[in-house]
């Protein structure tokens, strides 16, 4: 007979760590991208550490006091005296913040020691019993190595019958499912985007992305899907600019995006443009201003803000980068195609981590403009990166109005005439341009882009 080992576990840095995060809640947010309640030895610090950051993820204050609601019927709180007193008593001098990371770390350690324990003394009573056979006991103690060695995060285990099933299942559900604008044509090109993809929406400047990006939000926020909206160039005073404009535009009273930019607004505008702002409240939208930054940071926003639609009774379903060329990779690369190679399947993963999807603006080369046909090919993609490779979809962008408005010939020219006709043809006319999709065909929509309001329609 072995002896089993002594339990594995520290409930001095556990109850260090909860005290550090009520007092200082800038603490939480990084140390709940690593550390789940499930890593705690003792149940108890680690239902306080999920009442921390529930409380966190809703915008409140996690104390003793906020706290001691979520303890209310806990029978191993009341053998500790009562919420209120316990949970003041970890907060002590405070001397266990400067700790609190490495307490983080350290515990987390612990815990993939206990669930390798724990497979071993499977695997142990499976070679103890004659019965079995030794392969099994093998099996299973290489299965608790690898799972201590490994990070499974996103990973999913099943059968092929299984997914099989899974997917019969889906055709008796909603055809649509997934994130939809309401755009008509481009929800008729794109599709919806499913939970796992990768958009890429590619235009050269001036085609309208921003725009679209935005109207693209807005409309699946509408639409009841939570949204987080990442820019790495614009502020989010710009965004909220066109926000509102978009917001504006299909009421009886529309508010120009120069207006807003220039103040210059009538008190009906002002009355319009605050009924506006309060509609944007009630959305399902978080944008998030931030310079260049890298996958690894996008990721843990993501995990943070996941968290907190959830918190609200919501779900994050959509993140929105603008733009791909703006996000770092997390190792320093040798050339531009690898780093963005990097980019763009970092960009990918995080949506298969998260189960969510992901549109990403990105921006074309001075390649198309060199063709006499301005309209963008997936070769144009070729020499950035693995981009092609590795999203499901490649949503391309194009206004025909902005290059001939270039090509004018003289007003005394005979073809002017011509030209204004055609110029009336292609007036406000923005091109969805599907040139990849994994799970349909691809496919040309139009749409109209109204420039004055940043409204893609």
């Amino acid at each position: 007979q072995i002896a089993p080992p002594a339990p594995v576990g520290n409930p001095e840095a556990e109850a260090a760590l909860c005290g550090a995060l009520m007092l200082d809640a800038k603490l939480i947010d990084s140390i709940a991208d690593r550390l789940s309640a499930d890593d705690f030895s003792d149940p108890l610090f680690g239902r306080i550490f999920a009442a921390i950051v529930h409380e966190h993820s809703c915008g409140r204050s996690a104390t003793p006091i906020t706290l001691k609601s979520h303890f209310a019927e806990d029978p191993a709180m009341a053998e500790v005296g009562g919420a209120m007193s316990f949970l003041a008593g970890l907060t002590g001098s405070g001397a266990h913040i400067p700790a609190a990371s490495g307490n983080a770390d350290h515990i987390r350690a612990l815990a993939k020691r206990r669930r390798l324990i724990e497979g071993l003394q499977g695997a142990l009573a499976e070679a103890a019993d004659p019965a079995k056979p030794v392969e099994e006991a093998v099996a299973e103690a290489e299965t608790a190595l690898a799972d201590a060695a490994d990070d499974d995060e996103g990973e999913q285990h099943i059968s092929a019958g299984a997914a099989a099933a899974a997917v019969i299942d889906a055709l008796h559900e909603d055809r649509h499912a997934g994130v939809r604008c309401g755009i008509g044509a481009l929800d008729a090109t794109l599709g919806s985007i499913p939970p796992k993809n990768l958009v890429i929406l590619a235009a050269r400047p001036a085609m309208g992305k921003s725009a679209t990006a935005i109207s693209y939000a807005i409309g699946a926020a509408k639409r009841g899907h939570g949204v987080l909206l990442i820019s790495h160039e614009m502020s989010s005073d710009e965004i909220a600019e066109r926000a509102l404009a978009d917001m504006c535009f299909d009421t009886e009273r529309r508010v120009p995006f120069n207006a807003i930019t220039s103040g210059n607004i009538s008190s009906d505008q002002g009355r319009e443009l605050a009924r506006a702002q309060q509609a944007l409240d009630e959305l399902p939208i978080t944008i998030i201003d931030i310079g260049p930054s890298s996958i690894g940071k996008i990721g843990r926003l993501v995990r943070r803000h996941k968290r907190r639609f959830a918190a609200r009774g919501q779900k994050l379903e959509l993140v929105i980068v603008d733009y791909l060329q703006l996000v770092r990779p997390d190792h320093r690369e040798k050339d531009r195609y690898a780093a963005i190679s990097e980019v763009s399947l970092g960009l990918k993963q995080l949506a298969k981590n998260h189960g969510l999807a992901v549109l990403a603006a990105c921006q074309l080369s001075r390649e198309v403009e060199k063709r006499a046909d301005k309209r963008p090919m997936l070769s144009d993609l070729r020499d950035s990166g693995s981009i092609e490779q590795d999203a499901d979809s490649v949503l391309f962008l194009l206004r025909p109005e902005y290059y001939l408005a270039k090509e004018e010939p003289h007003t005394d020219d005979e073809k002017h005439a011509a030209w204004e006709a055609e110029m009336d043809k292609r007036r406000g006319v923005i091109e969805f341009i599907c040139a990849k999709r994994r799970r349909g065909s691809e496919g040309i929509g139009r749409g109209m882009f109204y420039g004055a309001y940043q409204a893609v329609r």
